[in-house]
């Protein structure tokens, strides 16, 4: 159940190709080198639940780990997937939840057909394509988990 279950992170997808933002040359000196950019986390629940948070990212300029740029500006989308007998996925989603006031509550649901990469035997696919957004699996250096599974329990109030 969305929010109410430990995350496996190999159930999760992120941007492919997230826009990263160099900070401004103030604080390199005391912070060091990160790049922060928008994107989502697809979460493919085995038991066909979905959820999709977008968020602000973060990318250490050194490493190039990924993370969380905290949790406070976020949405998350709480749908269904499934597989297609073509080998494509489709998703449906609905606006669930914003902690920061905004409101789409009334949107109507959004239907995805998803392309999927090639599959492994522990993951649905390599690569997750829709319209013009592409998903990856979430790197194995990707820190903030967590964070993500705190993201996910405010959508469990959503029905």
């Amino acid at each position: 159940m969305i929010g109410k279950s430990k995350l496996d992170p190999l159930w999760i997808y992120i941007s492919k190709d997230i826009c990263w933002e160099p900070p401004p040359k103030e604080i390199v000196e005391d912070m060091g080198v990160f790049y922060d950019g928008d994107g989502s986390l697809m979460i493919l629940y085995p038991s066909g639940e979905l959820a999709v948070v977008r968020c602000e990212l973060r990318k250490d300029g050194r490493t190039s780990q990924p993370s969380l740029n905290g949790v406070v500006s976020f949405s998350v989308a709480t749908g269904t997937w499934s597989r297609n007998s073509d080998g494509t996925l489709t998703t449906v989603s609905h606006f669930c939840v914003a902690p920061m006031g905004l409101n789409k509550g009334n949107e109507a649901p959004v239907e995805r057909r998803c392309s999927v990469g090639e599959q492994s035997s522990n993951r649905i696919g390599s690569l997750l394509t829709y319209n013009q957004e592409s998903m990856v699996p979430l790197p194995d250096n990707f820190k903030d988990v967590e964070g993500i599974s705190y993201m996910l329990t405010f959508a469990s109030q959503c029905a």
